[in-house]
């Protein structure tokens, strides 16, 4: 699990990949090639979740600004 974390990460996926190829073989390869894909979509949208996430924040505070804040013809209508 350590190992598969590490990959997943990125910290020197490549060097694993190699190693587990050559003493593995081939079912490796695809539990490598599909643990890959399945964890960078699963980070992806966590990435793209966070940002989401904020700019929904950032939107609803803008629109709290605009019903705070005077406008010129609210002043020429008082």
């Amino acid at each position: 699990m350590i190992t598969l974390f590490r990959a997943s990460t990125g910290e020197s996926w490549n060097g694993i990949m190699h190693d587990c190829f050559y003493s593995e073989g081939e079912i490796a390869i695809f539990y490598w090639t599909a643990f890959q894909l399945i964890s960078f979509f699963i980070f992806m949208n966590v990435f793209i979740a966070v940002i989401g996430e904020s700019f929904d924040e950032n939107q609803a505070t803008e629109d709290e600004n605009d019903i705070l804040a005077l406008k010129k013809k609210d002043i020429k209508a008082f």
